[in-house]
């Protein structure tokens, strides 16, 4: 069975979910959205060279924080990530992001495959138990967050894992 990835997006709402899972990461800290806005010169997915740059030219200061990702259906994951924050202290994220996964080719060594392969076949497990236990009716709105019917969005996907 092949499992469909999906790609990273940035949770539409700050869940109770999404609260818990950052509490977990830095437990006095409160997720907030900020600002995309990518400058020019900047380059794609480097965010900590981007900033440092930034600074240099127009002053300000960097913040080292965790930019948020959800995963449907799988998981929520925290990256590491630079944000800029101007002399008025708004904070605004520099970088643009085409592509969350552009960072390059990993290769493994036997070790790393088989602790690979073990994650992968975890993942399937999981989904599949997700996807038999799910109970949503055709026209209620999918766990996806996209805004579409279940019926016209992820019911395709579930049934590849009954």
């Amino acid at each position: 069975m092949d499992i469909k990835y999906f790609d990273a997006i940035t949770p539409k709402q700050i869940s109770k979910e999404v609260i818990k899972f950052c509490k977990k990461i830095c437990y006095k800290s409160t997720p907030i959205y900020v600002t995309v806005f990518p400058k020019e010169m900047t380059e794609i997915n480097n965010c900590f060279l981007n900033v440092q740059k930034y600074i240099e030219n127009f002053g300000g200061n960097y913040l080292n924080v965790w930019a948020i990702w959800l995963h449907p259906h799988c998981m929520i994951e925290a990256e590491a990530h630079c944000v800029y924050q101007n002399v008025e202290n708004n904070i605004i994220d520099i970088t643009p992001h085409k592509n969350k996964y552009i960072h390059g080719k990993i290769i493994l060594n036997e070790n790393g495959s088989s602790r690979y392969m073990i994650l992968n076949n975890f993942i399937k497990e999981n989904l599949t138990k997700f996807y038999a236990t799910l109970k949503l009716k055709p026209n209620s709105e999918c766990i996806c967050g996209s805004g579409l019917k279940f019926i016209d969005c992820c019911k395709k996907i579930k049934s590849i894992y009954q």
